[in-house]
């Protein structure tokens, strides 16, 4: 048992000097007056067993616990307290048999600890003090007041007593444990529920996707299977075309074959003729008859002539006549394109109107609604609504946006099939090729060759086409630009025009201008020969004044000669300016010192332009006039000092008068205008570099036309050689242009559809979250006004969202099916439209040139046949002597002619059977190509299944119909149909985790119950025997009465306090509060004893705790405390005689000039 041995205070309150005491081991009594400081030793004990609070041992802070210096003596600097333990027993494990304490405070208020002279730290001291079970603050330690603030406490702070004796502090600590992990597991079933929302909720969306995903699917099942059977479709009759045009191309080179036999056959025969007729003119030369074979010569050549062009000209008026039929046949297929056409353009229309029709529906739709909103003062969801309309629309512009986004994507993803598919098939190819070299090498290089050609010709023509394009959109450009050059050109010399007539104003100089060749040496008016820019051309009238209409003349004799003629007509009056007399004035440096001062112009004669003849006349009118921008350069240059006109008109004559004002349009007669002159002239000539450029450009274009026609014909038949080469060597059109660098181009074009592939994703990507984003903000706004509306107003509005949101469904399918008509009409029927239009306009040029052709070969024809009579009427008189010869002669030319009109017969017609084979050759190319477009289309749908039983036209309104349906789907997340089971797989172990928390959160409420349970039965066993301990101590206080402890709340005493009820005489137990004050003490004290029994101290300090006790309860409660003496050390301050007389020792405490002091007294 660990008991005080000693305690020393130095400085220490009021124990100035270094104080002693030996405590005994059983009853120890501090006894002293009022003021001597005995309290201050309970102080002591206090404050080195480590207590914190000043206040608990009555000092206002730390500092005020050193001794003050009292009346006169001198204020300690610091103050210590050391206390001694018998270790005997060992309760301070690792310590020798005493263990001293030392706690010494200082002036700041800092405390330094001890244990054995060893610094130590508070928490060190209190962990060694806990070893021992002893308490700073335990209720074994009772100072002044601690009695009244335990009378005083609430319930629950004397249940906490209890509780604290009663050691269930490790019953908290599990239970702050299993609180911790209680709130580990809540926070982690939180966690797993948020996350377990969100992805319930990304579950629903992608579940949503994936449902979609399935539909898009199957739409693009059925889209596949519709269009790869209406590409089967159009593939067996692009087959069965092909078929046709193989055997009519067949036959037609047979004709051909034909007739290169029998041409080969007339011309054995005209050579063995040729030989004939050669011997007999042999014959007839050698009878001297020279000349008149020559003649001969020259007659037949004439009517072999005649026959081949009579032959042509038959021939090309067959042709005309074929080139005809086919015109009208193409013209009846334009026709029936145009109806086409004409049913699309209705059909749009009828779309159209059904358009304009849901659009003013949807108009008086959201009318109603704000009719209906109105109505029902909906005023305060309107703001709600509003928002909700925005969002829509938000909502309708995002979809546009994906569907468009979607639609390039399909566009992409077909390509990158088309790449994969000729990637997959160019080793195939070149292994094809490389195995027909070895057989067909001489033909494979001829087709390489002929491919190269084509190529050639494909890319020449294109250039030349779209250098056509250039010409025409030049030429249009230079029209324009000549037609506007004409128009200011026509406005400049109308203008020009009036001031040239404005220059001979007067009818006088009108007369004498007319007749300026009468008069020799009339030069014209002033304001004729004098050009001005037009910014100085009023201030030069002005300067020039009625001199502009004075006529220049070459000399006095002239104009005497044209005064007398205005005399002599009675035509009126003009002034002349000869030049041999008039005088002028030569500018010298006292005038030229104006032009350096500011405002100053120039003078006029230098702003003027003529002619340096009439330099004389210029200067006369002009004289020195000065032009200055305003009258005020005028007033600074000096009034007077030389004439001066202002840019406005205004003048200042060389005397000093200024006249000026307000000037009227101008009618009379002026200069001309330099700038007018200039820009007419200039306009001239841009016109004439307008024409040489649309001259040049049409004779470029007519070249290229040309070019155009040659192009095409070769493209043509370098096309249908190729097509029959390759299906001679059974070659597909792809085959040869196969190659390792061509597999590297493929290559590199689907990297680069792949990386737009990704960059079209992860835009979709974003622009569906956004969306998702805008719908549910929807959704919220929408849930919001169905809060805060009458269910049935709110019923009303959301069947008008709903018929609103049909409406706008139906436009947006009404427009798709418009976009789909408007692609066929473009696509396929406007197409056609335009090649047969190419095909008449090349038909009407044929018809055109053959026409001429034939018109020529008739003028021929004539003057030949002229010719042949006169050479044949010659020839008669030498063919009587020679009758025989020549007969025989004729016959041979004869059957020669014919069998030359035989073979031009059947050149014609063999070359007509090559012109329809090489159209048919043509035709069938086209078919070839088209049909190979189809193939490698149709290969992409290899395992899809075929719709054959439906027509062309069924299957094409499907595939319209479903795409239509396509369209209309906007953001497909086709990723949900890989990631939905795997999302699916996640959230279901996140569901099975969140069960095994549950689970664990049970577990941890059924160990804290536990531990409540555990916790509340040893509190009640220690609150029953604390009862018991504090009933038998009262009963010896009290000889009459009774008290007990009572819990407030006995079912849960942890939430409720304790309360004590006593009862001394009478019947009625009360409580503390109704008790005097000695019964209070008693009964506190009989508390506190109960306490101890059950956890009994190894001393116990008690300061005047009967203070409040008479003499009969003081004898009573030291009788108890030397009862219990020989079991724990007790120190008692007291100065009541009942306590002290019961002391085993006594110890007093006086003071003197305020330094208390300690005196041992020996019972």
């Amino acid at each position: 048992m660990t008991k005080i041995v000693r305690m020393t205070m130095h400085g220490f309150k009021s124990f100035a000097n270094k104080t002693d005491i030996l405590f005994g081991e059983e009853y120890n009594c501090i006894l002293g007056p009022n003021g001597s400081g005995k309290s201050n030793v309970g102080d002591a004990l206090c404050f080195v067993l480590g207590r914190l609070s000043a206040k608990s041992m009555r000092a206002e802070k730390a500092a005020n616990l050193i001794f003050n210096g009292g009346k006169s003596k001198t204020p300690s600097k610091k103050g210590s307290v050391e206390i001694e333990f018998d270790n005997s027993k060992g309760e301070f494990a690792g310590y020798p048999k005493k263990v001293v304490i030392n706690r010494t405070i200082t002036k700041t208020g800092s405390s330094i600890y001890r244990v054995n002279d060893k610094k130590g730290t508070r928490t060190q001291i209190i962990d060694l003090l806990a070893g021992a079970h002893i308490n700073p603050d335990g209720y074994n330690i009772i100072l002044q007041g601690d009695i009244t603030r335990f009378v005083d406490m609430p319930g629950k702070e004397r249940r906490q007593i209890i509780e604290q004796i009663s050691d269930v502090s490790h019953y908290e600590e599990k239970k702050k444990k299993a609180l911790s992990e209680l709130t580990k597991a809540e926070e982690k079933i939180n966690s797993a529920e948020i996350i377990l929302k969100e992805r319930k909720a990304y579950l629903r969306e992608l579940k949503k996707d994936r449902d979609q995903a399935l539909k898009f699917k199957e739409l693009k099942g059925k889209v596949d299977s519709y269009r790869a059977s209406y590409l089967k479709k159009k593939i067996d009759v692009r087959r069965e075309e092909n078929k046709v045009y193989l055997e009519k191309i067949t036959g037609y080179e047979l004709k051909v074959a034909q007739f290169q036999k029998s041409i080969d056959e007339f011309r054995a025969v005209i050579e063995e003729k040729r030989g004939q007729i050669s011997e007999i003119n042999k014959e007839i030369e050698e009878k001297g008859e020279k000349e008149q074979v020559a003649v001969h010569k020259e007659i037949e050549d004439l009517k072999t002539s005649l026959i081949r062009k009579e032959t042509r000209s038959k021939t090309l008026q067959d042709e005309i006549h074929k080139i005809t039929l086919r015109k009208k046949q193409f013209e009846h297929e334009q026709k029936e394109l145009t109806s086409k056409m004409t049913e699309f353009s209705d059909r749009e229309g009828q779309i159209t109107k059904q358009i304009h029709s849901k659009q003013r529906e949807f108009a008086m739709l959201e009318e109603k609604m704000e009719q209906f909103r109105g109505k029902h003062k909906l005023g305060d969801v309107a703001k709600a609504t509003e928002d909700l309309t925005s969002l829509e629309t938000s909502i309708e512009a995002q979809e546009q946006v994906v569907r468009e986004k979607r639609t390039a994507q399909q566009e992409l993803l077909r390509e990158k099939d088309r790449l994969e598919f000729r990637i997959q098939t160019i080793d195939e190819q070149v292994s094809k090729v490389k195995e027909l070299q070895l057989e067909h090498k001489g033909e494979i290089v001829k087709l390489k060759q002929k491919k190269q050609d084509f190529k050639s010709a494909t890319l020449k023509l294109n250039k030349v086409l779209e250098q056509e394009s250039s010409y025409v959109s030049q030429i249009s450009h230079a029209r324009r630009k000549l037609i506007q050059l004409q128009e200011e050109h026509a406005k400049l010399s109308a203008r020009v025009n009036s001031i040239q007539a404005n220059a001979a104003a007067s009818h006088a100089v009108k007369s004498i201008l007319d007749n300026q060749r009468q008069f020799k040496g009339v030069f014209g008016t002033v304001a004729q020969l004098g050009q001005v820019k037009k910014k100085y051309s009023v201030a030069l009238e002005t300067a020039a004044g009625g001199k502009t209409q004075q006529i220049i003349v070459d000399d006095d004799s002239v104009a005497q000669k044209c005064i007398e003629y205005l005399k002599t007509s009675r035509l009126g009056r003009a002034s002349f300016i000869p030049l041999n007399k008039v005088r002028s004035v030569t500018l010298g440096p006292e005038e030229k010192r104006f032009l350096k001062l500011p405002g100053v112009i120039d003078f006029a004669i230098n702003l003027i332009s003529f002619d340096s003849t009439y330099k004389k006349a210029f200067a006369y009118v002009f004289h020195r006039t000065l032009v200055v921008e305003n009258l005020s350069a005028a007033r600074k240059v000096g009034i007077g000092k030389i004439p001066m006109v202002t840019l406005d008109g205004d003048m200042a004559a060389g005397s000093g008068v200024m006249s000026g004002g307000s000037r009227n349009t101008r009618k009379g007669a002026s200069f001309a205008e330099k700038d007018s002159m200039e820009e007419l002239n200039a306009a001239e000539a841009e016109i004439a570099d307008q024409q040489s450029i649309i001259s040049k450009l049409e004779g470029d274009r007519a070249g290229g036309e040309e070019q155009i026609t040659e192009l095409r014909r070769l493209k043509g038949e370098l096309e249908g050689e190729i097509v029959a080469q390759e299906k001679k060597l059974h070659l597909d059109s792809g085959d040869l242009d196969a190659s390792s660098e061509l597999k590297k181009e493929l290559k590199i074009e689907l990297q680069e559809v792949d990386t737009k592939l990704r960059v079209m994703q992860k835009e979709i990507m974003i622009l569906n979250r956004a969306l998702a984003t805008i719908k549910g903000e929807k959704q919220g706004l929408r849930s919001q006004m169905m809060k805060s509306n009458d269910p049935r107003v709110q019923a009303q509005l959301s069947s008008f969202d709903e018929t609103r949101q049909q409406i706008r469904e139906d436009i947006v399918r009404l427009e798709s099916e418009k976009k789909s008509l408007t692609g066929q009409a473009t696509g396929l029927v406007g197409a056609e439209q335009e090649k047969i239009l190419e095909i008449i306009k090349q038909h009407d040029k044929e018809l055109s040139e053959f026409t001429t052709e034939v018109n020529t070969l008739t003028g021929q024809v004539k003057e030949e046949k002229v010719v042949l009579a006169e050479k044949e009427t010659a020839s008669k008189a030498f063919y009587a002597q020679y009758k025989e010869l020549f007969a025989k002669r004729e016959n041979l030319s004869g059957e020669i002619r014919t069998s030359e009109g035989k073979i031009d017969n059947a050149r014609e017609k063999s070359r007509t059977s090559e012109r329809e084979l090489n159209m048919l050759s043509l035709k069938n190319a086209e078919v070839r190509a088209k049909l190979s477009v189809l193939e490698d289309e149709f290969e992409q749908y290899e395992n899809v299944e075929l719709e054959m039983d439906k027509s062309e036209k069924e299957l094409y309104a499907e595939i319209s119909k479903f795409e239509a349906m396509l369209s209309q789907m906007s953001a497909v997340n086709m990723k949900a149909l890989e990631i939905y089971e795997r999302v699916e797989e996640e959230f279901n172990k996140l569901v099975a985790k969140k069960d095994s928390l549950n689970e664990e959160k049970t577990q941890i409420l059924t160990l804290m119950n536990e531990i409540e349970v555990k916790k509340k039965e040893r509190f009640m066993k220690t609150f029953t025997e604390v009862d018991k301990h504090f009933r038998q101590i009262f009963t010896r206080l009290f000889k009459k009465g009774d008290a007990y402890l009572k819990l407030e709340n006995p079912d849960n005493p942890f939430d409720d306090g304790m309360s004590i009820k006593v009862k001394i005489t009478g019947k009625r137990h009360m409580d503390l509060k109704s008790l005097s004050g000695g019964e209070k003490t008693l009964t506190a004290l009989a508390f506190i004893f109960a306490v101890q029994e059950h956890q009994p101290a190894t001393f116990y300090i008690l300061d005047e705790i009967d203070a409040a006790l008479d003499k009969h309860n003081s004898d009573r409660l030291a009788k108890l405390i030397g009862l219990y003496s020989d079991r724990a050390q007790y120190i008692v301050i007291s100065h009541n005689d009942a306590v002290i007389s019961e002391a085993s020792k006594l110890y007093g405490v006086s003071m003197a000039d305020g330094v208390s002091k300690v005196t041992s007294l020996n019972i």
